[in-house]
């Protein structure tokens, strides 16, 4: 005679009561209420553009200084930068002396070849600011 033997699962289920407790303070209104600000700190001297700015002038700075001058939207003054920006490098570049006042004339000198990349040496001849 066979015995068979199956196991059962069984499951048990408890429903807990018991009310969970905090162990956090009760906040009040006054705990979200908007915390007084603390003035910023008075620097001595501010500083002027001119002391901010890096010795390099980068495009953003240059957009930036055109959109300062001109009151123009920076989406409107970007692109035309970045255009005049592309026309100076391809004239140059062909060779051209490019003359724009009161930036200067911008005369090549000498290229050559440096790898992946091209050196240009130019002469920027400007005029003296008494002489305007």
């Amino acid at each position: 005679m066979t015995t068979q033997t199956t196991k059962r699962k069984t499951t048990k289920t408890s429903k807990t009561t018991a009310k969970q407790t905090s162990t956090a303070p009760k906040r009040s209104i006054k705990d979200f209420a908007p915390k007084p600000k603390t003035p910023a700190p008075v620097e001595a001297k501010a500083k002027t553009a001119e002391e901010n700015a890096s010795p390099e002038l980068r495009k953003r700075e240059l957009v930036d200084r055109v959109v300062e001058k001109t009151g123009l939207q920076k989406s409107k003054v970007k692109p035309a930068v970045e255009a005049a920006i592309a026309v100076l490098g391809e004239a140059i570049m062909e060779g051209r002396d490019v003359t724009l006042p009161p930036l200067g004339k911008i005369k090549l000198k000498k290229t050559r070849d440096a790898g992946r990349a091209q050196v240009t040496v130019a002469k920027i001849r400007q005029s003296k600011p008494d002489a305007v």
